[in-house]
């Protein structure tokens, strides 16, 4: 596995092209900050670096700052920090993974890492209050904190796949009023949901074994449970 230290190719202006292997798991802040000449693909809003075979290994940043939807490739393994930053239009987004990466790396396995936020508690500070919708097409966890304080959205599809979903994951996520927590979860920790004071109905799938009682806590507005598990 590959990685590409911080600042490693900033403002070399006169890179024009580059061959990314599929090996590459991490991308430091800044590695490709200011490479204006740096050909890209372009896929839904979005521009990549990679190879001939997968030309979305990297995802560097929006086409522009006025995108109000962008999709990132299903091949992409790394997505830049801040790739998405100042795009205050931006109202949807589906992504193949939350964070940077599918890997398992620290402090970089939340939702604002790609909007610039290099803290995970930071995330609320750079998520544009425009953007409701995210679709999640893969990973296996919603770590912590994943989507904290994000008040403005009102829908995230969490993908049949994901076998846990984390402390304080959509704490304080205000603006969400259903949320169906598919089959393949396993467990919901603590403060999963808690504060999300606009929920009202929640779907839990088959597969659940645990949750916290702390989970949904502040919740009031709740009216409905669908309830598939054996709890």
């Amino acid at each position: 596995d590959v990685s590409i230290g911080n600042e490693a190719f900033r403002k070399c202006t006169a890179l024009t092209d580059i061959t990314i292997g599929n090996s590459v798991i991490s991308i430091g802040i800044d590695a490709f900050v200011d490479c204006i000449n740096l050909k890209c693909t372009v896929y839904e809003n979005a521009n990549y670096i990679g190879n001939s075979s997968n030309p979305y290994v990297i995802l560097i940043s929006a086409v522009s700052r006025d995108i109000a939807y962008a999709k990132v490739h299903k091949n992409t393994h790394v997505i830049c920090c801040g790739a998405f930053a100042g795009c205050s239009e931006l109202t949807s987004i589906e992504i193949p993974f939350v964070g940077a990466t599918k890997a398992e790396t620290e402090n970089t396995n939340h939702f604002g890492y790609i909007f610039g936020a290099s803290y995970v508690h930071d995330t609320w500070k750079y998520v544009p209050e425009s953007l409701k919708t995210v679709v999640i097409t893969g990973g296996k966890k919603i770590d912590d904190d994943a989507f904290t304080s994000c008040r403005g959205l009102t829908s995230v599809k969490i993908p049949n796949g994901t076998i846990s979903i984390g402390h304080s994951a959509f704490y304080g996520c205000a603006g969400l009023t259903s949320i169906e927590i598919p089959n393949s979860v396993s467990t919901i920790d603590s403060c999963a949901f808690s504060g999300c004071t606009g929920l009202l109905r929640v779907t839990v799938g088959s597969g659940v074994t645990g949750i916290d009682s702390s989970a949904f806590a502040g919740c009031y507005k709740l009216i409905e449970v669908v309830n598939l598990s054996s709890l």
